[in-house]
């Protein structure tokens, strides 16, 4: 799952998203099970943070605090890197 889950404890993140609950995924999955199809749940959990990463609370936690270029293009922290704790120094250019 790529779309944004309504984490209860983390509404800063998803406040903005028309993010899935738990009660969507109940009924995504009674409608597959109803249908002979059985829902095999996916959540991503170290790629496809940006949402967390975009808030300071969050940041820290950021394998490339600073982002990363693509295309020549600078983009924002998408991905962790546990168990990082503390914040890691930009690496020199």
């Amino acid at each position: 799952m790529e779309h944004t889950f309504a984490f209860r404890d983390h509404r800063e993140v998803w406040r903005d998203a028309s993010p899935l609950t738990a009660d969507d995924l109940c009924w995504l999955d009674a409608r597959c099970a109803a249908l002979g199809i059985e829902l095999v749940p996916n959540q991503n959990t170290f790629g496809h943070m940006e949402r967390f990463l975009a808030h300071p609370a969050y940041a820290h936690r950021a394998e490339n605090p600073e982002g990363f270029v693509r295309g020549g293009v600078q983009q924002p922290p998408t991905t962790l890197a546990p168990p990082r704790t503390t914040p890691i120094s930009p690496s020199p250019s």
